[in-house]
């Protein structure tokens, strides 16, 4: 007979907070199996192990946090009135981090709403014990629906926030502004320069706008021709070097992932199939799907996939321009991780990029704050037209991008697989 190793040191291993955790799950009755894998994952992930138990959904959120408000005593509320919401300072911050807000009427006093945590549970009903008058103006409600209230609250000021801050703040970067004084200037006497030329010689300015443009021409293919070089020689230098992996005691970063959909019914399946594909923890996962609030097919589409838990929907209030930048700059201050990352809604990224940007973040320079992954069209064979778009796409994210960022030049970025990190 073989003896099986006892599971008891694995255990004793646990970080005490765990443990601790562990406890009190087991006191509101989650079985012992679940809470052992999540106090697992805590360990693995660095998180705490109601995070992993929200994040893997064996358990419904709204149960969970009614067994709580059961454990403190107070109500429970599934749902929450936004218009009850004042948008006063501070109520951003419950898109990133919920834990309170407060619900006003006309006659009645305002009610306070709680998400409560387990780790401060026994201080949070020591409290109530000592104001036994508090339980009669604080209520329960769930990490998800706080965050719904939040943004519906005060979704008008937010959009206009976002349509008007650039202009607001640095109104040369605006694309308000189309032309500023001396590029106006200059590009007219240019023009008149032209017309004038052609005009009275034209011959002579024939000639010297085809030398202009030849010399371009040139140039441009000169500096293709450099690109291929560089590709050639950085594909010898590094055929057997890989990214710098964290060391494996480092916690993950949460990760935010931002995916634009206007109209995009048709791909929402494929789209939340490849997102489900990510090697990442569920847990240090932030996916959102940022919506027009008027585009019912595709939000109906989205929830009727009962998406897990890492997925929250951000509706958008209808307002001009309806572009992607500005729903993206809508949904960026709900953002709840170091790193983020914009994807389109047909992009299927590979399961790996993630611990990939974020291995390469790691050994990079602190003034590196945008990587951008390289675009590839999985439908080269299919006609000669779609093999030219992806030999377009080859040459410039595995060529010449690749050599504008050694050089220190300037270089154009794409609408989609861009990672960002928002702290350093």
């Amino acid at each position: 007979m073989i003896a099986t190793p006892p599971a008891a040191p694995l255990v004793l291993s646990l970080k005490p907070e765990l443990l601790q955790q562990g406890r009190d799950l087991l006191r509101m009755g989650i079985g012992k199996p679940l809470i052992a894998r999540m106090m697992l994952m805590a360990q693995a992930h660095g998180t705490c192990v109601e995070e992993e138990l929200l994040a893997s959904g064996e358990i419904d959120e709204n149960l969970y946090f009614e067994a709580l408000a059961n454990s403190l005593g107070v109500p429970f509320m599934k749902v929450l009135d936004a218009s009850r919401i004042l948008d006063i300072a501070g109520l951003d911050t419950q898109l990133v981090r919920p834990e309170t807000l407060r619900l006003h009427h006309p006659s009645r006093p305002p009610i306070t709403v709680i998400v409560p945590r387990l780790d401060r549970l026994a201080q949070t009903l020591e409290a109530l014990q000592r104001v036994p008058a508090l339980r009669a103006s604080i209520v329960v409600s769930s990490a998800s629906e706080v965050r719904r209230a939040a943004w519906q609250a005060a979704g008008l000021r937010r959009v206009s926030e976002t349509i008007g801050a650039l202009f607001e703040t640095t109104p040369l970067h605006s694309a308000r502004i189309t032309f500023w004084g001396r590029q106006g200037f200059y590009t007219g006497v240019l023009l008149c320069g032209l017309l004038v030329s052609a005009v009275t010689l034209p011959l002579i300015s024939m000639l010297l706008v085809h030398i202009v443009l030849t010399l371009f021409y040139l140039a441009n293919l000169l500096v293709r021709f450099y690109a291929l070089f560089c590709a050639f020689r950085r594909e010898r230098q590094d055929r057997n070097e890989q990214a710098a992996v964290p060391h494996d005691g480092d916690p993950l970063p949460i990760y935010s992932v931002l995916v634009a959909l206007y109209r995009e019914k048709g791909v929402a399946a494929q789209l939340v199939q490849a997102l489900d594909r990510l090697d990442w923890p569920r847990s240090r996962l932030d996916i959102k799907f940022v919506c027009e609030e008027d585009d019912a097919e595709t939000i109906a589409a989205l929830e009727t996939m009962r998406l897990a838990p890492e997925y929250e929907i951000v509706r958008v209030p209808v307002r001009l321009p309806r572009t992607k930048p500005k729903a993206l700059a809508y949904a960026l201050p709900g953002c709840r991780g170091s790193l983020v990352v914009v994807y389109d809604a047909e992009d299927r990224p590979d399961p790996g990029q993630l611990r990939e940007a974020h291995a390469t973040f790691a050994k990079a320079p602190p003034h590196v704050i945008c990587l951008q992954a390289p675009l590839i069209i999985t439908n080269a064979r299919q006609s000669w037209l779609s093999a030219l778009f992806a030999l377009e796409y080859a040459g410039l994210f595995r060529g010449l991008l690749p050599m504008l960022s050694v050089s220190d030049l300037p270089l154009p970025l794409g609408g989609t697989s861009n990672h960002f990190r928002t702290a350093p």
